[in-house]
């Protein structure tokens, strides 16, 4: 019927649902559509503070006056506090992301949103405001079963998350996050229920960073930035994992191998990238990898990824890691290789014996699709695309990227040298891009 008001009428959790996908402040407003809406955000199970329901003023941009400035920031401060107050159901979740909050309020004014929010029992909290030092307090939300920090600073140099705070504790987001300027800091995380951890750039004021991650229901792990050293306690159910390391602090050897380390703590995992200066972290302590690899170090890898694979250089470093991990998983299905551009001229010949002598020599019995990107047709690159084509029975497609920089005529000769590769499977194909 024209004019009726349908959405008035579904129950009251689907309009619950229906606000949080409004900005906060429209969601308040929607008070004076009706009767039936008056009040009705008072109910929603997920908040938001962002910048859409506010943003820090600064004395220049109030016509530099300081006065105006507070008054506006005091006001956005009360705005915050009303919401919160005025809230009467279930807050489940709670986003608090205005990154410059701190620049104009002191850590003890948020302090205070914090503690409300621990008493409403929340189970999903985001908090995102650039330098803001968490209290301890924050290890008193027990219910919480996602946590995203980002921009925030802590106290210790040792950070620690366990079941004894975060019992429930599922997803964890660690993004930015600043520690006291010491020689070393130490992340560790030992919650029973932590099923998928995030760390980015998480503290870079210290030369040492060492991670530990013993957490028996992890399956999903992504960590982008410097650390020092990074060990799997008891991951038994990990089974994808993201490792890009910065260059920019000294590793540390702990045990015979950092290799073996890494792959005896990652009995299930099925899905691997790796890239940046984590091949030269992989290296330390190669010579006993080596001699252990072949008899009891195995991967039950099934799709591997190395980015920044830089065969002109480093090539110890960055070839004996590749390999290494390649053939370490006899059941490897998918390989993708991103080819990084050196940073300095290597031994192409010392590559490319590597390559012929140990790496041609392992069956990859179930591998199916290799895809090469930012290829150049270089000796080395070349002699990489025909040892996975003579030694890969099962595979399907061989798919290769040419780089930007390779004109039509170099492209097309490239492409009849790959056409006289030896294949062992009698079904491979190769696409060239």
């Amino acid at each position: 019927m024209w004019g009726a008001d349908r959405i008035s009428g579904l129950p009251s959790s689907v309009l619950d649902h229906i606000l949080t996908f409004l900005p906060l402040r429209e969601a308040v407003r929607t008070s004076v559509l009706s009767r039936e809406w008056r009040n009705r955000w008072v109910n929603m199970p997920a908040l938001v503070i962002d910048d859409k329901f506010g943003k820090v003023v600064k004395p220049v941009a109030a016509a530099g006056s300081p006065d105006i400035a507070a008054a506006a920031n005091y006001k956005l401060m009360l705005d915050i506090l009303n919401v919160l107050m005025h809230h009467r159901g279930r807050l489940k979740e709670f986003s608090f992301l205005i990154p410059e909050l701190r620049s104009s309020f002191p850590d003890h004014r948020i302090d205070q949103i914090i503690d409300f929010l621990n008493i409403k029992h929340i189970e999903s909290l985001a908090i995102e405001i650039t330098d803001y030092v968490l209290p301890r307090r924050i290890y008193s939300f027990t219910r919480l079963k996602k946590l995203k920090l980002c921009g925030c600073k802590f106290t210790s140099s040792n950070v620690e998350f366990d079941s004894a705070s975060f019992a429930g504790l599922d997803v964890l987001e660690l993004i930015g996050l600043a520690v006291p300027q010491v020689d070393e800091a130490c992340f560790s995380f030992n919650c029973l229920l932590l099923s998928a951890l995030t760390m980015e750039g998480c503290g870079h004021h210290t030369s040492k960073i060492s991670i530990v991650i013993e957490a028996p229901k992890l399956e999903y792990f992504r960590l982008l930035g410097s650390f020092s050293f990074l060990e799997f306690k008891h991951t038994p159910l990990l089974k994808t994992v993201d490792v890009h390391r910065d260059s920019s602090i000294n590793i540390v050897a702990k045990g015979y191998s950092n290799f073996l380390n890494f792959a005896v703590g990652l009995p299930a995992v099925e899905r691997l990238s790796v890239s940046g200066s984590f091949y030269d972290y992989l290296t330390i302590g190669a010579e006993h990898a080596i001699k252990s690899c072949s008899r009891w170090c195995t991967l039950n890898l099934k799709h591997l990824r190395l980015d920044d694979l830089c065969l002109g250089s480093t090539l110890t470093a960055y070839l004996w890691s590749g390999f290494g991990l390649m053939n370490s998983s006899a059941g490897l299905t998918e390989l993708i290789i991103n080819i990084g551009k050196p940073h300095k001229s290597g031994n192409v010949e010392q590559g490319l014996k590597y390559i012929n002598n140990y790496n041609s020599r392992k069956l990859r019995p179930k591998l199916k699709l290799v895809k090469v990107n930012q290829f150049d047709g270089t000796r080395l690159e070349m002699a990489l695309v025909r040892s996975f084509l003579a030694t890969s029975p099962a595979l399907d497609k061989m798919e290769i990227e040419f780089s930007a920089g390779i004109g039509v005529e170099d492209r097309w000769l490239i492409c009849q040298e790959l056409l006289e590769f030896t294949r062992a499977s009698p079904t491979a194909r190769i696409t060239i891009k």
